[in-house]
Order: structure tokens, then sequence, then C-alpha cells
């Protein structure tokens, strides 16, 4: 999703968060972003982890800048470990983020599993949202949201596709409150973000009512709604507080795209 708030020029040095003792996340308010900023404040409010520190970073600005950090990577997000007796972890890729925060910092299993079976089923959600839902949806949002010429083929392909994913998210969560055993989990953390931002892609979730249900119990948890007010009000909730905004949104991508073709 683009941010109407990016600044018009591209960051040309590291932000100085970067350096901050402890975890640092490079963040942008999409559903990759989101699924860090979950896993975080969850563990930052069961006291696993003191805190941590964001870092916003702008798709419209940033994307292809490799700033100068020891990442040299331009990748949204990132996590860095600034561990005080040992040299810095960085971690890119957010499903890669979530089980680092997972196996270093999570030591009760509070959104992971003891039960090796649970763990694997989850292991299993994970990596079907990495692989199939999150790409599906991603290229979906192109063609009916950012393409300058529509493409028909496209667009159908890869919306039969996504309907064809939510059915059997829909199926799979009939008479389930989460995705895996009866809490919530890191593939829950790493599935709903996407689901949230399913309007941005021209698709309703009436058709899906268990996957509604779920999507909705997760929203209104109070630690995902302090989550999403990190480091400010998320824009899934700010375009569905002010039905202007996406209009907004997409009058400044058309003029951004007007404005780098002169």
């Amino acid at each position: 999703m683009s941010n109407p708030n990016a600044p018009t020029t591209a960051r040309t040095s590291a932000p100085p968060e970067l350096s901050t003792e402890g975890l640092v996340l490079l963040y942008g308010s999409t559903p990759n972003g989101w699924k860090c900023t979950y896993a975080l404040e969850i563990l930052k409010q069961a006291g696993l982890i003191p805190g941590y520190t964001v870092c916003e970073v702008y798709l419209q600005t940033d994307e292809h800048l490799r700033l100068e950090n020891p990442l040299q990577t331009a990748k949204m997000p990132a996590l860095i470990d600034n561990r005080p007796d040992a040299p810095p972890v960085h971690v890119w890729e957010s499903a890669s983020i979530l089980r680092y925060l997972e196996r270093v910092y999570d030591t009760q299993k509070l959104l992971g599993f003891q039960d090796a079976d649970l763990q694997t089923e989850m292991d299993n959600w994970i990596f079907w949202t990495q692989g199939g839902l999150g790409p599906m949806q991603g290229q979906l949002n192109h063609f009916y949201r950012y393409t300058d010429v529509k493409v028909d083929y496209a667009e159908k392909r890869y919306r039969d596709e996504v309907d064809r994913l939510y059915k059997v998210l829909d199926a799979h969560l009939a008479g389930r409150q989460y995705l895996v055993g009866d809490k919530l989990s890191y593939a829950d953390l790493t599935a709903e973000p996407w689901v949230r931002c399913a309007f941005w892609a021209g698709m309703s979730l009436s058709p899906y009512p268990n996957v509604e249900a779920w999507h909705d119990r997760i929203e209104q948890t109070p630690v995902i709604l302090d989550a999403l007010k990190v480091p400010s009000q998320d824009l899934v909730t700010r375009i569905k507080n002010d039905p202007e905004l996406e209009a907004r949104i997409t009058a400044a991508m058309k003029k951004r795209k007007e404005d780098a073709q002169q």
C-alpha cells in the first residue's frame, strides 16, 4: 500500500535509530510490516522483551535505496538486534523475523507451541501464507491497483487464485477460533495482515464468513489494536475511518507516476 505521507525525496543516509541498543525494526505500513509489529508488541506487553524501536521507511522513496547500515539492503521489514555483548544480528524477510523472535525471545512459546505436532502445523500455515496468499494477493494488488495498463487476463488469473486460497482458509477455520490449536500464534500473525487489506485488491470478505470472523476476532484484540498504532495509526484503519483517504492515495500515486514520466 502507498502511504500519502511519504517524503518526496529519498533518504540519503542511514537513520540514527538503527544504532539503538536492542531490537530495531525497519517498518512500513504493509502486511509484512504489521506482522512484525504484532509480534513485537505482544512480546513487549508480555514482558518477554523490554521494548523495541521502530524506524519507519516508505516504499515510494526508500525501496530502491541501500541504506548506509550493515544490512546493505532496502528490504522492508528488516530487524536489527543490537546486542550489548555481541555483534548485531540482521534479520530480513517477515517470516524469518517472526521465527527469530520466537527462537530468541519467546522462550515461553507464548505465540508458538511446546507440542511438536502443533508447531509443525503452525509452520505449515506460516509458509502457506509466505508462499501462496501473500505473493498471490500482492500480484492481484498490482494488476488491480497499480498497473498503468489494465490486463484483464492477469487480474482474473490472480483474483481466481486469491479466491481459491481464501476458500482454503475459510474451510480450515470452520469451527476454529485460530489457525492452529486454541490460541493466537505466529501463523495467525502471518496471515491476518493480508486479509485485513483484502479490500485494497478489490476483494470482499463476505463470501468467506469464517475468515471474516477470524479477522475481526484478531483485529479487535487489545494488543493488536495497540500494535496498529506503532509508530502511528496504520494506513488501513485510517482509510476505514476516512472514506476519502483511499481516493487521495490513488490520486497521489497517479501524480507520482505522471511526474516520473516527465
